[in-house]
């Protein structure tokens, strides 16, 4: 699961890849003021990937995630 917090209200696409850099998931979501959730579990196996999330006025943030069980 990713948790973002924002101040206004945005589009967003999320992209997920692989550290190979292949994509592994991608989705535009409606992200509301304050926290926003996005549920991952079924879709990442075990491992590190980079995450990139682009609002709507083409502003990126790219971070590492590392998903655990």
């Amino acid at each position: 699961m990713i948790i973002i917090n924002l101040e206004p209200k945005n589009n967003s696409k999320i992209t997920i890849y692989n550290l190979q850099g292949k994509e592994i998931y991608s989705n535009s979501h409606d992200l509301v003021k304050g926290e926003n959730q996005i549920g991952l579990n079924q879709i990442l196996n075990n491992g590190m990937y980079l995450v990139k999330i682009t609002s709507n006025v083409n502003e990126s943030l790219v971070f590492k995630l590392l998903r655990v069980e």
